[in-house]
Parts: structure tokens; sequence; C-alpha cells
């Protein structure tokens, strides 16, 4: 019987922004080429390491449950469409965390071809580190690593 080979993933760092779109194009054209499925990825920037009351962190996870469901619903439907409409298949997911490792970590979970992100995003800590995230990016993934201008 022949083994079934697990189909190739690149995974795309989205936050709806005309980078992250941008991104995702050049995505789609390296998802053809290489015959891959596409992994959108948002992360809510986060950190474990925020002291709080019982009451502030309880008050916090709902905050954070709807902020995942409210970028999953805002962020991923059009762009979905859009994969989907190129033939090529796609799946998405919201998380908190450190950007660049969270990144990091889902690729080599997936066994990630490769990461795409685009050079800026949208947060104002983003922005003005100049696309550190990107470049943080590249030094933390042990898989190739695209920024698309």
């Amino acid at each position: 019987m022949a083994k079934r080979v697990a189909k190739s993933v690149i995974i795309v760092g989205y936050d709806g922004s005309e980078a992250s779109l941008k991104a995702v194009n050049f995505a789609k054209i390296l998802a053809r080429r290489h015959d891959a499925d596409l992994h959108l990825l948002h992360v809510i920037d986060w950190s474990p390491f925020e002291y709080y009351t019982l009451e502030e962190t309880a008050a916090q996870a709902r905050e954070r449950k709807a902020q995942v469901r409210e970028d999953r619903e805002s962020l991923f439907p059009s762009v979905l469409a859009d994969i989907k409409k190129a033939d090529i298949a796609a799946s998405s997911e919201v998380v908190f965390g450190n950007p660049p490792q969270v990144v990091a970590k889902t690729a080599k979970k997936l066994n990630a071809l490769m990461v795409v992100v685009g050079r800026r995003g949208t947060s104002r800590l983003r922005r003005l580190l100049m696309g550190s995230v990107a470049s943080s990016v590249a030094n933390h993934a042990e898989c190739p690593v695209v920024v698309v201008p």
C-alpha cells in the first residue's frame, strides 16, 4: 500500500492590512507553484507576564475570547473566499501571544514549507518598529521566511 504524503503548508501572517494582503497574494502564487495549502495566522499581541487580580484575569479571558471571535469573523471570510476561488485549500487561525514566536511555533508544528509575511502590519507598535516583527519571524523560524514588500 502506498504511503500518503502530507500536503505542504505555507503559513501566512495576516492581520487585514494592505501589507498582509500582499503577502496572501504572493503566497497564493507560491502555493500553486509548490502544490501547497495556505494557513492564515493572525496573532494578537499579548504578554502572559502581566499581573492582574482574579477578577481582571477572568474579564480578560472573556475579552480575549470575544476578540478572537470578532477577528475571525471580520478578517478571514473574504480573503478565504478569494483563496478558494483560486482553487487553493486554506485554513485560518487567531491566536494570542508574541507574534514572531507564535508564527515560528506554528510553522514548526505544521511542518511548514515556508512562512510568508508582509513587511508591516497594523499595530501601532509594529508601525513604530518598522517591520521588526517580520525580521524577528525570520530569526525565529526554522523554515524559509519570505517578507513581501
